[in-house]
């Protein structure tokens, strides 16, 4: 493109974006800017009350899944290749999905849990009696153990965590309504049933 179509062309689209903000702004006082899909506000989402309990489970189901993951990326634990290419994997994957759905319960007007956050021991025993997730105690034992002791706990452990993360999502594709809430449920059994049948293969016959 010579240098006088390039000058034609930049003052099109200039044209074209000045003459876009100018419509916006004689129709933003009746209509309000829409929310990003993966954010949805709290008065236009369609969400229910299995959308938000689904969200607040999870939330520090996957906090436990990549403290876990944490954990086997420590050189001192001495974790076998295929455990720490997974645990890499699930800590980077399912942090941005803590992200969204945190975002999610401030759009909604809810309070996210957090596993740092946990006012008193019955918070602490609600969110060790969600499916699949481990005890402290457990988690204790397996930080100090090392080599194929620790890869084999781990692993056990995961598919454990794991499985309990495809009963909640199962339960919120059941009774959730908000859309974005049943595409991650769908992308949560898709990722970790795939997850759960390489740590069987770890494992071993």
């Amino acid at each position: 493109m010579n240098t006088r179509r390039r000058s034609t062309f930049a003052i099109s689209v200039v044209a074209a974006a000045a003459l876009l903000s100018a419509c916006g702004s004689s129709e933003s006082s009746s209509e309000p800017v829409s929310e990003p899909p993966s954010v949805p506000s709290a008065s236009a989402a369609d969400f229910n009350e299995a959308d938000v309990t689904f969200a607040k489970g999870m939330i520090p189901h996957h906090e436990q899944a990549v403290e876990m993951a944490t954990i086997a990326l420590d050189p001192a634990v001495g974790a076998r290749p295929e455990v720490v290419d997974l645990a890499t994997r699930i800590q980077s994957g399912q942090q941005p999905e803590i992200d969204m759905m945190t975002a999610w319960l401030v759009g909604w007007g809810e309070e996210p849990h957090d596993m740092d956050d946990m006012d008193s021991m019955d918070d602490m025993a609600d969110m060790e009696g969600m499916e699949g997730m481990m005890s402290a105690d457990d988690m204790a034992a397996m930080s100090v153990m090392s080599g194929p002791a620790f890869d084999a706990r781990w692993v056990e452990m995961m598919i454990l965590h794991h499985e309990g993360a495809l009963a909640m999502a199962e339960g919120a594709k059941a009774s959730g309504q908000n859309a974005d809430v049943v595409l991650l449920a769908d992308g949560i059994i898709a990722a970790q049933q795939a997850e759960i049948a390489e740590m069987r293969a770890l494992l071993g016959p």
